[in-house]
C-alpha cells in the first residue's frame, strides 16, 4: 500500500491535540485556549489537502481513462504500415509517426523508423539474447545477416522466431486465424473486470496488432488487396515474395520482433493468462 502523506497529516494533528492536552491539564487552561485556534488549522489543512489530491487524481484518472483508445488508434496504423512499437518508443512518438502515415506522408514515417530500428537494432539483439537464451544462435545471425545487408536471410529468420516466442510465451500460434490456436481469443480474455482496469485497457490496447488482423498475417485474399512492399509473413517463408529482401522491411521485421517479445511479457504477467 502506498504511503499516504495526507492520513499521516491528520494523524499527526491527532495525535498534538492529544498530547497537548494531558499536557494543559497540568499547566493550565490557558495555554490550550493559545494553542486551540492552529491546531484546529492543522487539521483543516489536512482536509482540504486530502480533498485537493482526490480531485488531482481524479483528473488524472480521467485523462488516462481516454488513453488507450488513442493508443491502439496509433498502434492499428502503425501496423498497417509493417510496423511495431518498441518499448524504447514515447507514446508520443508513436502517436507522431502515426500521424505522418494519416497524413500521407508515409515515406517521412519510414525514414524515421528505419532509422531508429537501424539504430535500436544492436540493443534489441542483446535485450532478446538474454530474454530467450535458447535462441540466442539464430538471433544473433540474423541481426548479423541484417548488419552485413544480407536482408534475404535475415527477414525469414526474425519472422520465425517471433512466431517462436509467441508459442513459447502463449501456447499459440502468432500467425494463426484459427480460434483454438490463434491469437484473437487469447487476446480477447483481457475483459477488463479485474481489479485494475486501467492498466487492463492499455495492455489490451497494447495487444492491437497480434489480436486483429493486420498485413503482416494477411491471408491470401487480403494479401491480393496489399501494398506491393508489404512485409507479409506467408509470402515470404512460403517463398511467394521474391522482392522482399529490401532495408526497409528488415527494421520492420526486427520492430514486429521486439514488439511481440516486449508485449507478450506484460501480457502473459497477469495470472490467468
Amino acid at each position: 500500500m502506498q504511503d499516504d502523506p495526507t492520513g499521516r497529516l491528520s494523524e499527526l494533528a491527532q495525535g498534538i491535540h492529544k498530547a497537548m492536552r494531558s499536557w494543559t491539564e497540568a499547566v493550565g487552561s490557558e495555554v490550550e485556549r493559545a494553542l486551540g485556534p492552529t491546531l484546529s488549522l492543522l487539521d483543516e489543512l489536512s482536509l482540504a489537502l486530502r480533498e485537493r489530491v482526490a480531485s488531482i487524481l481524479a483528473d488524472i484518472g480521467h485523462s488516462l481513462e481516454r488513453l488507450p483508445e488513442p493508443m491502439r488508434d496509433g498502434l492499428r496504423t502503425l501496423a498497417q504500415n509493417g510496423w511495431y512499437m518498441d518499448p524504447e518508443l514515447s507514446f508520443q512518438a508513436v502517436s507522431e509517426l502515426a500521424a505522418l502515415f494519416e497524413a500521407g506522408r508515409s515515406s517521412e514515417g519510414h525514414k524515421g523508423l528505419v532509422d531508429w530500428y537501424d539504430s535500436r537494432s544492436p540493443g534489441i539483439e542483446s535485450e532478446l539474447c538474454a530474454e530467450f537464451p535458447t535462441r540466442t544462435g539464430f538471433l544473433r545471425k540474423a541481426f548479423e545477416a541484417h548488419r552485413r545487408q544480407e536482408f534475404a536471410l535475415a527477414i525469414p529468420v526474425f519472422l520465425i522466431q517471433a512466431d517462436g516466442m509467441c508459442k513459447e510465451r502463449t501456447g499459440r500460434q502468432l500467425y494463426s486465424r484459427r480460434e483454438d490456436i490463434g491469437m484473437e481469443k487469447w487476446v480477447s480474455k483481457w475483459d477488463l473486470l479485474d481489479s485494475f482496469p486501467l492498466a487492463e485497457a492499455l495492455v489490451k490496447a497494447l495487444l492491437t496488432p497480434v489480436g486483429e488482423k493486420m498485413p503482416i498475417s494477411a491471408g491470401d485474399r487480403e494479401r491480393a488487396r496489399l501494398a506491393k512492399d508489404t512485409l507479409n509473413r506467408h509470402a515470404v517463408l512460403h517463398g511467394e515474395s521474391l522482392d522482399y529482401d529490401t532495408p526497409l522491411n528488415s527494421c520492420r521485421a526486427i520492430s514486429w520482433l521486439v514488439y511481440v517479445a516486449w508485449v507478450l511479457r506484460e501480457a502473459t504477467r497477469r495470472p490467468d493468462i
